[in-house]
C-alpha cells in the first residue's frame, strides 16, 4: 500500500529524493551538524514523524480510554467518536508513510503523558495537536530542498487542517477557521507546544532540529481580543537529556518581563503588545481565530531566534458568524 503511495510522487529511489540518503543506507551528510541553521529534508521529515507519532499515540490512548458510552455521556453525538476513529486511522497512515520514506532513519515513538481526565479534555487537546501539526507543516514547507516533497507534506498539511477545522466546528461547536490565512510556525516554537506531552524519547532516535525554550503561560488562557492577560515565563520546556536534539543550547533564565513584548502570530502577520512592569498586557483588538503568542525583546522587527524569549502559548479567539473575517 505505502509503496504505491510513494511511487505516486517519484518512486522509491535516490533520484526522486536525492538528499534522503537513507535510500542507499548511508547517513545524511549534515545530520551530524551541531547547528540547526542548515537543516536537510531528512531532519524535517524526522521532526514531522515525531509529531505524527505523538498524535498517533494520543488518539490510540484517548479512544481506548473513552468508549462510545463515555462520549455520549459527555454530550457528544455518536458520529463524533466515529469521526475520531477515522482521524486515528489518518494519523496511523501518516506514521507508516513517513516511516517508509525514512527507513532506518525514522524516529521511534517516545513515552507520552496526556491529561485525559474527561472526554472534553480529549477533544480540546485534539484540537491543539491538530492545529500545531498544521502550523508545523506550513512552517517547514519553505525549508524543503527537494521540491518533490512539497506536494507530499502539503497533502498531509491539508488533512491536518481539515481535521482541526472539523474538531473546532463539529466537536467544540466553535469557529471552523481562523480567517483567510493560517499561520506557519518554526520547529522549536511548535515543539514548545508538543513537548509537555513527551516524557522521554529513545536515546537512539535521530536528534531533532529543535532547541528548548522557556515555557509561557497566559492567564486567563481563554483571553479575548482587547482583554488583559498576565504573562508568566518559566523554565525550559524540555530537558535535552530526555529528548535527543542537534543543538546543546539551553535558554537563558526567565527574563524580567516588564519592558519586553508579547508577539502574536496570526495568519501571515505578527502584532505586538508591551508587557507592563506588573507582567500584564492587553491583547490587541482585531485578532481572530487561533493565535500563537510568544515573549520577545523587541517590537521593531519580525521575531527571530535572537529576540525570542519564550515558547508559544495559544489563544483561541472565537470568530462570530456575523464578524468581518476578511483579515485575521
Amino acid at each position: 500500500m505505502y509503496a504505491s503511495l510513494l511511487f505516486a510522487f517519484g518512486a522509491l529511489g535516490a533520484s526522486a529524493l536525492p538528499n534522503l540518503a537513507v535510500w542507499n543506507g548511508t547517513s545524511p551528510s549534515n545530520c551530524s551538524s551541531s547547528s540547526s541553521s542548515s537543516v536537510n529534508d531528512t531532519q524535517i521529515l524526522q521532526f514531522a514523524l515525531t509529531l505524527e507519532n505523538l498524535e498517533n499515540a494520543f488518539y490510540m490512548e484517548g479512544l481506548s480510554k473513552f468508549n462510545d458510552s463515555a462520549f455520549q455521556s459527555a454530550g457528544f453525538a455518536p458520529v463524533i467518536r466515529e469521526r475520531y476513529l477515522q482521524i486515528m486511522q489518518h494519523e496511523r497512515t501518516h506514521v507508516a508513510f513517513l516511516s517508509a520514506i525514512l527507513g532506518n532513519w525514522s524516529t521511534q515513538p517516545c513515552n507520552y503523558t496526556f491529561p485525559l481526565n474527561t472526554v472534553q479534555d480529549f477533544v480540546t487537546t485534539s484540537f491543539a495537536l491538530e492545529s500545531a501539526g498544521q502550523a508545523a507543516y506550513l512552517g517547514a514547507g519553505s525549508l524543503l530542498q527537494n521540491k518533490s516533497l512539497i506536494p507530499v507534506t502539503g497533502s498531509i498539511l491539508s488533512v491536518e487542517g481539515r481535521q482541526a477545522s472539523w474538531i473546532s466546528s463539529a466537536a467544540l461547536n466553535a469557529t471552523p477557521w481562523n480567517g483567510p490565512f493560517d499561520t506557519p510556525i518554526n520547529a522549536s516554537d511548535i515543539f514548545s507546544l508538543a513537548s509537555p506531552f513527551i516524557t522521554t524519547c529513545p536515546s537512539t532516535n535521530p536528534p531533532l532540529i529543535v532547541t528548548p525554550l522557556n515555557t509561557l503561560t497566559l492567564t486567563p488562557a481563554n483571553a479575548t481580543a482587547g482583554s488583559n492577560v498576565t504573562v508568566q515565563v518559566g523554565g525550559p520546556d524540555f530537558n535535552s537529556s530526555s529528548i535527543p536534539i542537534i543543538s546543546s543550547a539551553t535558554p537563558a533564565a526567565a527574563p524580567a518581563l516588564g519592558g519586553n513584548f508579547l508577539a502574536y502570530f496570526h495568519g501571515l502577520g505578527v502584532s505586538f503588545s508591551p508587557i507592563a512592569q506588573d507582567n500584564t498586557t492587553s491583547v490587541p483588538t482585531g485578532l481572530q481565530g487561533l493565535v500563537f503568542a510568544s515573549v520577545v525583546s523587541t517590537n521593531s522587527s519580525v521575531p527571530s531566534a535572537n529576540t525570542t524569549l519564550s515558547g508559544l502559548a495559544p489563544l483561541n479567539i472565537g470568530v462570530q458568524p456575523t464578524a468581518d473575517n476578511s483579515l485575521n
